[in-house]
């Protein structure tokens, strides 16, 4: 088994629905899922809306590209389209930061939104 920490982030008028929804998502995808609690922090440029985040533990039998595909299919399917980034509108954002021992978005783990969930499910 594959262990996984993921990022979860939305700053639309739904957000708390769709963050509900996606949890629920991976609850349902992966095993031994524990997710922090949801709060809120400024978008990191502070040029868009805040954003509801949290963080997720989980583990799988998938190989990293793969549970990275259907994280982003299950972004798309949510309504994210390529031109989020530009407007700043982001139903959902899932980032696989921590996989197995490794960390593969290292600049995740110098921010506060990453780190305020990542505290609640580690320390």
């Amino acid at each position: 088994m594959n262990a996984f920490v993921v990022s979860i982030g939305s700053n639309v008028l739904e957000r708390e629905a769709m963050m509900s929804r996606t949890v629920k998502w991976l609850e349902e995808q992966f095993d031994d899922v524990r997710v922090s609690e949801i709060y809120e922090t400024p978008e990191y440029s502070r040029r868009y809306d805040p954003y509801f985040n949290c963080v997720a533990s989980a583990s799988t039998c998938m190989s990293l590209d793969d549970a990275v595909k259907l994280m982003k299919e299950w972004e798309m399917k949510c309504g994210r389209t390529p031109q989020s980034k530009i407007t700043g509108k982001v139903v959902i954002d899932l980032d696989i930061v921590i996989w197995n021992d490794s960390v593969v978005r290292p600049k995740e783990l110098s921010r506060d939104y990453f780190l305020r969930g990542y505290r609640m499910l580690f320390q």
